[in-house]
């Protein structure tokens, strides 16, 4: 009875040693930004677990992993680096954050998981652009629309003078354009901003 008792002890101790192994990811080969950029989930968890103060780090632009992310449109990597703490809100030596790329690329998925963490949406950059310049700019009427619901404001400029719905109409993205003409009360064919 005894030897059962030792080899059940046994038993117990290889399966909770064997799930301990499975929470705890391989250390990872490779860079953080080499796993994001090949969207490899399992080697950003390993980075997480054992490089936490890795997350942050910049590149010669001063962006984070977390830029590159979501301008690549890895939303799964973009969680990942947000639940593990990733700043939100770090800027790039062009002041642009990771809302700016999301934006730009159209990921709206991912623009509305960075304003749901506190991705601040009235930050410019050094063009005074905002993210809504940039999801307009491009054509992104998705991201635009998360924008807006998030309270961007559609009446800020840039340097040169123009809102996200002039760089809409520049660049000849209608649907874009006539969402913004309609949030903003504008009768497109007698904008008087033009």
């Amino acid at each position: 009875m005894a030897h059962a008792t030792v080899i059940a002890l046994a038993i117990m101790a290889l399966v909770v040693m064997a799930v301990a192994c499975e929470r705890t990811p391989p250390e990872p080969d490779g860079s953080l930004r080499e796993a994001v950029a090949a969207d490899d989930r399992t080697a950003v968890r390993g980075h997480i677990h054992w490089h936490p103060d890795t997350i942050d780090d910049r590149d010669r632009n001063g962006e984070t992993v977390l830029h590159e992310s979501a301008r690549l449109g890895h939303r799964r990597i973009t969680r990942l680096l947000i639940d593990a703490g990733a700043d939100v809100n770090a800027a790039s030596r062009f002041s642009e954050t990771p809302l700016f790329h999301a934006s730009a690329e159209g990921h709206a998925r991912i623009v509305g998981d960075l304003l749901a963490h506190g991705g601040d949406h009235t930050v410019e950059n050094i063009y005074g652009e905002t993210a809504l310049h940039h999801a307009a700019r491009h054509g992104h009427l998705d991201a635009t629309r998360a924008l807006i619901d998030a309270g961007a404001d559609p009446f800020n400029t840039d340097q040169d003078g123009l809102r996200p719905y002039d760089r809409a109409r520049q660049n000849e993205f209608d649907e874009v354009e006539a969402y913004l003409a309609d949030v903003m009360g504008l009768d497109e064919d007698e904008d008087e901003h033009n």
